[in-house]
């Protein structure tokens, strides 16, 4: 199989819950029709793991490239993130990075809800006997939040 493109999709910053929605939240009221959505499930996987924050804004169809992510309305009626791999009549193929195969659906103009902008993956508490809640799992990447409101392409 394939790689899957991602060259246009946004690498994930890391940061605690509290912080990471605060500042999507942010980005997303500064942009006309963002919205924060929480990713769940491993299909982007390794790029946006499991609980990760995504700011996805509308974008015109037309402009879609291979690469992107891009949020749609799947065949089950649920919202679907996936890279966009080719586009083919009647729409664009997209897949999951850790999936096998192709999304069974297109991303058509009529399912399409916007295109993913930018991306925190949240640190979580970790339970360690000796010491508790209090210590928060290691970040898979050390970008600081700060890189995460830089504009995008």
């Amino acid at each position: 199989m394939r790689p899957v493109p991602v060259g246009l999709s946004p690498v994930p910053t890391i940061a605690p819950p509290a912080e990471a929605w605060k500042h999507a939240n942010a980005y997303a009221a500064s942009r006309e029709g963002a919205e924060v959505v929480l990713g769940l499930g491993d299909s982007m996987a390794p790029l946006y793991r499991d609980r990760t924050l995504l700011v996805i804004e509308r974008q015109p169809f037309e402009t879609l490239a291979p690469g992107m992510t891009v949020v749609f309305m799947g065949d089950r009626g649920s919202h679907v993130a996936h890279a966009l791999i080719r586009r083919v009549r009647g729409g664009w193929e997209a897949r999951g990075i850790g999936n096998n195969s192709r999304e069974s659906e297109l991303v058509t103009p009529a399912n399409l809800l916007g295109r993913v902008t930018q991306a925190i993956e949240l640190t979580w508490p970790r339970a360690i006997p000796t010491m508790g809640w209090d210590e928060l799992r290691a970040p898979t990447e050390t970008r600081p939040t700060a890189n995460l409101f830089a504009a995008t392409p």
